[in-house]
């Protein structure tokens, strides 16, 4: 157990997948509840190889409960939309504020085949490239800072307006970010562009930043620029292979030093699946790196880690997995799923 306390997570759940009920439909207008319960047995303080703390089974209850809808626009080919999703935890030992909190929320107008348009709580545009290697159930796609920063500097974010279109191949997503003097933010901003043939072979990259209020005012970081390149192939799920590799690069102002290498970090993703052609299985296998090269610390592994998962999915809405990660006894681990 001392080994496996060091090394290594593994996770066994059932889960009921992520499913939704039509509540209402026509012509010109539809209306879905979505809904997910997820139960996880997996070895707790596994990946707390500092505490010295022996592995033991943990039980930890989760669920997502959301709502979505769009209506045609009279007299033209537009649809306005939305969407509202939150997370649920079934635990009555997590804070109070963890309990319940806003995974989307968001408006937009779909203008038929020149894109939409939305605007409130989403993911940047960059997440075009970093979720090519975002797939598995609770850990994987850590070797980036846009997971690993979640929060005040990553993951999804309030206050974006959105452009998102796709086209003969080409995707095209632009976002800007609003001040949130909560989080210091002066404006943010982000870019992604990509193509794929015909073949189900791609490529995209994007750019994610911000500027700070005040640079000296107390904080985790300040200024931000993140850049993202991916290459893939196949469709994640769809029967078959895909594969997808990402490389991320970032640098943080922080809160000592605003030189712009007083956080950088390089790291990258790599993920390799099949899926039965019933689509009963999915076998994953993953690589995720991420080292802090910034000038306080030198160079040091935050992420070095391998990831594999089996899913079997029982019915369309439910399905039973197993999730093993390996740290080799180096950087970290977390147990907060990244986007799945």
């Amino acid at each position: 157990m001392k080994a496996l306390q060091l090394i290594a997570l593994s996770a066994i759940a059932f889960s009921f997948a992520a499913s939704s009920a039509e509540v209402y439909r026509t012509d010109n207008a539809d209306f879905e509840i979505y809904g997910r319960a997820k139960v996880n047995m997996f070895n707790g303080y596994a990946y707390e190889f500092t505490t010295g703390k022996e592995a033991h089974p943990k039980l930890y209850g989760s669920a997502q409960l959301g709502v979505s809808g769009s209506t045609a626009v009279p007299g033209s080919n537009t649809r306005v939309f939305g969407n509202l999703i939150y997370d649920l935890s079934a635990e009555d030992s997590d804070d109070v504020e963890d309990r319940i909190r806003a995974r989307y929320g968001y408006l937009g107008v779909q203008f038929e085949e020149a894109g939409r348009l939305l605007a409130g709580r989403t993911r940047p545009a960059i997440y075009k490239t970093i979720g090519l290697a975002d797939v598995y159930t609770d850990w994987g796609s850590q070797g980036n800072a846009f997971w690993g920063l979640e929060g005040e500097a990553g993951g999804r974010q309030d206050g974006l307006v959105m452009y998102d279109l796709d086209i003969n191949g080409f995707s095209f997503t632009a976002n800007y970010q609003f001040r949130d003097n909560g989080k210091n933010l002066r404006d943010g901003w982000s870019a992604n562009l990509g193509y794929e043939w015909p073949q189900k072979v791609g490529i995209t990259g994007g750019i994610y930043g911000f500027d700070a209020i005040d640079d000296d005012a107390p904080r985790k970081f300040s200024d931000k620029k993140e850049y993202a390149i991916g290459i893939y192939y196949g469709a994640f799920a769809s029967p078959g292979f895909y594969t997808a590799i990402v490389y991320d690069h970032a640098k943080l102002k922080g809160t000592t030093s605003m030189d712009d290498d007083a956080y950088r970090t390089d790291g990258g993703d790599f993920v390799l699946s099949w899926t039965s052609p019933k689509k009963a299985w999915t076998v994953i296998a993953g690589y995720s790196l991420l080292k802090d090269q910034s000038r306080d610390s030198g160079e040091a592994y935050r992420i070095n880690q391998i990831v594999g998962n089996v899913t079997w999915n029982l019915t369309d809405n439910a399905n039973l997995y197993v999730e093993y990660a390996d740290n080799f006894g180096q950087g970290e681990h977390s147990t907060a799923h990244r986007d799945i």
